[in-house]
C-alpha cells in the first residue's frame, strides 16, 4: 500500500500519476507502446522524469492494473470493468 505523506507534493505521487496513465490507456482502448506513454507522461510537467514514470508503471503492474507485452502496455481485466472505470473517471472531470 502506498502511504502518502501530508507534506508531499501529490502531483508527483505514483498513485495520482498512475491514474493519469490508466486514463490514457482506457482512452487508447488497445495496447500502446511504452515510449508513447512516456512521452505524454513527461510532457505534462517538467518535474517528471524517467525514474518516476517507471516507478508508476511498477506500481500499476504490482496491483495488476496493467500488463506488459514486449514493448507495449495494456489494461488488465474485462471490458465491463474498464467501462465502469471510464465512467467513474469522466464523472470526476465534470
Amino acid at each position: 500500500m502506498s502511504i502518502i505523506q501530508p507534506e508531499s507534493d501529490l502531483s508527483l505521487n505514483v498513485v495520482i500519476l498512475g491514474a493519469e496513465i490508466i486514463s490514457y490507456l482506457l482512452d487508447a482502448k488497445e495496447s500502446v507502446i511504452i515510449e508513447k506513454v512516456l512521452k505524454k507522461f513527461l510532457f505534462k510537467d517538467s518535474r517528471r522524469n524517467h525514474a518516476l514514470f517507471f516507478d508508476t508503471l511498477t506500481y500499476l503492474y504490482s496491483i495488476r492494473l496493467i500488463k506488459l507485452k514486449e514493448y507495449y502496455i495494456e489494461m488488465v481485466g474485462d471490458k465491463l470493468k474498464q467501462s465502469k472505470l471510464t465512467d467513474y473517471l469522466s464523472k470526476e472531470d465534470d
